[in-house]
Protein backbone atom coordinates (compact mmCIF):
# COMPACT_ATOMS: atom_id res chain seq x y z
CA UNK A 1 0.00 0.00 0.00
CA UNK A 2 2.93 2.35 0.64
CA UNK A 3 3.95 2.13 -3.02
CA UNK A 4 0.50 3.23 -4.19
CA UNK A 5 0.64 6.31 -1.93
CA UNK A 6 4.10 7.27 -3.24
CA UNK A 7 2.94 6.97 -6.85
CA UNK A 8 -0.12 9.08 -6.06
CA UNK A 9 1.99 11.78 -4.38
CA UNK A 10 4.40 11.75 -7.32
CA UNK A 11 1.56 12.12 -9.82
CA UNK A 12 0.17 15.05 -7.81
CA UNK A 13 3.57 16.74 -7.94
CA UNK A 14 3.86 16.13 -11.68
CA UNK A 15 0.40 17.61 -12.13
CA UNK A 16 1.43 20.72 -10.18
CA UNK A 17 4.47 21.11 -12.43
CA UNK A 18 2.38 20.57 -15.56
CA UNK A 19 -0.17 23.17 -14.46
CA UNK A 20 2.62 25.65 -13.64
CA UNK A 21 4.24 25.23 -17.06
CA UNK A 22 0.94 25.43 -18.94
CA UNK A 23 0.06 28.64 -17.10
CA UNK A 24 3.52 30.18 -17.43
CA UNK A 25 3.74 29.63 -21.17
CA UNK A 26 0.01 30.03 -21.93
CA UNK A 27 0.03 26.79 -23.90
CA UNK A 28 -2.87 26.14 -26.25
CA UNK A 29 -4.04 23.04 -28.09
CA UNK A 30 -2.37 22.87 -31.50
CA UNK A 31 -5.62 21.84 -33.18
CA UNK A 32 -8.46 23.77 -31.51
CA UNK A 33 -6.50 26.69 -30.03
CA UNK A 34 -8.14 26.45 -26.59
CA UNK A 35 -6.09 27.01 -23.45
CA UNK A 36 -4.88 23.59 -22.28
CA UNK A 37 -4.89 24.54 -18.60
CA UNK A 38 -8.54 25.60 -18.60
CA UNK A 39 -9.64 22.43 -20.35
CA UNK A 40 -7.48 20.05 -18.32
CA UNK A 41 -9.64 17.64 -16.29
CA UNK A 42 -9.27 17.98 -12.54
CA UNK A 43 -7.62 14.62 -11.92
CA UNK A 44 -6.20 13.32 -15.17
CA UNK A 45 -3.25 14.70 -17.11
CA UNK A 46 -3.51 11.95 -19.71
CA UNK A 47 -5.97 14.06 -21.70
CA UNK A 48 -2.98 15.78 -23.26
CA UNK A 49 -0.98 14.25 -26.08
CA UNK A 50 2.08 15.15 -28.09
CA UNK A 51 1.66 15.48 -31.85
CA UNK A 52 4.57 15.10 -34.29
CA UNK A 53 4.19 17.84 -36.88
CA UNK A 54 5.95 15.91 -39.64
CA UNK A 55 4.12 12.66 -38.82
CA UNK A 56 7.39 10.90 -37.98
CA UNK A 57 7.19 9.40 -34.48
CA UNK A 58 10.96 8.97 -34.46
CA UNK A 59 11.60 12.69 -34.95
CA UNK A 60 11.40 13.95 -31.36
CA UNK A 61 13.08 17.29 -31.89
CA UNK A 62 11.40 20.09 -29.93
CA UNK A 63 10.55 21.93 -33.17
CA UNK A 64 8.54 18.89 -34.33
CA UNK A 65 6.44 18.46 -31.16
CA UNK A 66 3.25 20.24 -30.09
CA UNK A 67 0.72 19.64 -27.31
CA UNK A 68 -2.89 18.84 -28.06
CA UNK A 69 -6.03 17.62 -26.39
CA UNK A 70 -6.30 13.87 -26.80
CA UNK A 71 -9.73 14.22 -28.44
CA UNK A 72 -8.46 16.82 -30.95
CA UNK A 73 -5.40 14.73 -31.76
CA UNK A 74 -7.51 11.62 -32.26
CA UNK A 75 -9.99 13.50 -34.49
CA UNK A 76 -7.11 14.78 -36.64
CA UNK A 77 -5.66 11.31 -37.18
CA UNK A 78 -9.10 9.82 -37.88
CA UNK A 79 -9.63 12.50 -40.53
CA UNK A 80 -6.22 11.80 -42.11
CA UNK A 81 -6.91 8.06 -42.06
CA UNK A 82 -10.29 8.57 -43.72
CA UNK A 83 -8.74 10.76 -46.40
CA UNK A 84 -6.17 8.05 -47.17
CA UNK A 85 -8.92 5.42 -47.41
CA UNK A 86 -10.98 7.62 -49.73
CA UNK A 87 -8.00 7.99 -52.09
CA UNK A 88 -7.67 4.19 -52.41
Amino acid sequence: MGKKIRIYKRSLRLREILEFLLKKYNVKCYFCGKDLLESLPKRRGDYLTIHHLDGNRNNNSIENLVLAHRRCHKAYHLKISKQKQDKN
